[in-house]
């Protein structure tokens, strides 16, 4: 489902974000 992969992008870049704000 398209909806899946917007959440799982969603989650990446939040991921992402939040290792970024660690660092």
């Amino acid at each position: 489902m398209i909806l899946k992969v917007i959440i799982t992008v969603a989650t990446a870049v939040a991921g992402a974000l939040g290792l970024n704000a660690c660092i």
